[in-house]
This record gives C-alpha cells, sequence and structure tokens, in this order.
C-alpha cells in the first residue's frame, strides 16, 4: 500500500500541467491590444488548441497568440500558442467537437494553436507536459455514450463532484484525467481523483462508473469553462 501511494502521487506530479488545462474551455485572446473572448477545445489527436477566432486573429503574419485562462481579468493560467488556419473546417474532427462542446458560433474561421509554453502562477510547464493527445482514440465515443448511459447519475455527479447543479447534462468529452460534461451555461469538469490516470479506455470506464455510482472518491473537480 505504500508504494502504491507513492505511485500516485508521482503520476499526479507528472500530470499537473494537462490536469490543469483540461479544467478550461473558455479564455481572453491577445495578440497586442486586440484581445477577444473564445471558446476552445483540445484536439484529441494532436492537444492543440482548436478555436474559431475573428479575423484579426489569423492572419499570416501573426507568429503567436496569448490565451488568459479562463479570463484575463481572473486568469490562473497563461499559454503561448503559435496558430495555423484550418484550411477545411468541415473535415476537421476537432471542429466537430468544439460544435458539441459549444454549439454553433457565427464565426467562420478556424486555427489550431499549437502549444508553445503554458504558466501559473506558481510554476511553468513544458510543451510535453501539456500539449498531449488522448490516447483512447474512437473508443473515447463508447466511453461518452457510457457516461450518458443514466442522465440522473451524470447530474447526481456534476452536484456531488463540482458543486453544480445541472439539469440536462451531456457528457461530451472523455480522457485520462476526467469528464467533460456540457451544461446550457458551459462545461462542467469532472476530474478523477488526485493521482488517477485512467490511460486505457477500461480503466477510465471504472472511473466513469466511480463517479456516478454517488461514491465520494475524492475527485478534484473543477471549473465550468
Amino acid at each position: 500500500m505504500p508504494d502504491r501511494a507513492m505511485d500516485d502521487i508521482l503520476a499526479d506530479d507528472r500530470s499537473a500541467g494537462i490536469r490543469a488545462l483540461r479544467r478550461h474551455h473558455r479564455a481572453t485572446l491577445q495578440h497586442h491590444e486586440r484581445v477577444s473572448e473564445v471558446k476552445f477545445v483540445l484536439e484529441a489527436a494532436t492537444g492543440q488548441v482548436v478555436m474559431p477566432v475573428e479575423p484579426g486573429f489569423a492572419s499570416d503574419d501573426i507568429s503567436s497568440l496569448l490565451l488568459w485562462l479562463p479570463a484575463e481579468s481572473d486568469w490562473d493560467m497563461q499559454a503561448v500558442v503559435n496558430p495555423r488556419h484550418i484550411d477545411r473546417p468541415e473535415a476537421s474532427e476537432a471542429v466537430d467537437r468544439w460544435k458539441a462542446y459549444h454549439g454553433s458560433t457565427s464565426l467562420s474561421i478556424w486555427i489550431r494553436g499549437e502549444i508553445e509554453g503554458v504558466k501559473t502562477e506558481t510554476a511553468v510547464f513544458l510543451i510535453e507536459d501539456v500539449q498531449v493527445p488522448n490516447p483512447f482514440g474512437r473508443e473515447e465515443y463508447g466511453l461518452i455514450r457510457r457516461a450518458n448511459a443514466d442522465r440522473g447519475a451524470l447530474a447526481a455527479a456534476c452536484k456531488q463532484h463540482a458543486a453544480t447543479l445541472v439539469t440536462d447534462p451531456l457528457c461530451v468529452g472523455a480522457d485520462p484525467y476526467g469528464i467533460d460534461v456540457r451544461a446550457r451555461f458551459g462545461i462542467v469538469r469532472l476530474e478523477f481523483p488526485p493521482g488517477i490516470e485512467a490511460a486505457t479506455p477500461e480503466r477510465c470506464q471504472q472511473e466513469i462508473d466511480r463517479l456516478l455510482g454517488g461514491r465520494s472518491t475524492g475527485a478534484s473537480a473543477k471549473g465550468i469553462g
């Protein structure tokens, strides 16, 4: 038992950066004096930031953008990204994911941001600590269906683990560190317990079942973003 506890602590230290980033789905986007409120997702295949933006943020001469997470006035994380235009958003899985998370948008310009650096007030994270692909691939869809099989249990989990009342919850994402639940007001992050990295779909399913089983697991469920 002592060895397992130490393994969990070390695993949690290794995942601190990606855990913190995955708590956010909204940000203030900045390029010099220009700012805009944005919603984003992390692309499953690459771990990069994907979002629709105003035309002024997608010109060819822009080499980097700053994201204040969740907002410039109340940030707990900053990320610098190198933007690239998505030429065919209608064929992008990440754009479909964004719409599942956030709904429709009037913006037609989409960018994919490669993360150059991330910091909080107390830590600086390496790129490989935060730009992490989701290892589940297409098996993520089965995990999402599993979480949505009992909406009452999902709503109860939002209340218990995130202290948030959600009347019509819908799980829209699953990764080794938690699940994302769409509510009418945004995304509720239900995080697996500290030290847990559910690196396989089977392990993730176990953690989802634990979240929905009404038993407290010590999960740190943060963020409506």
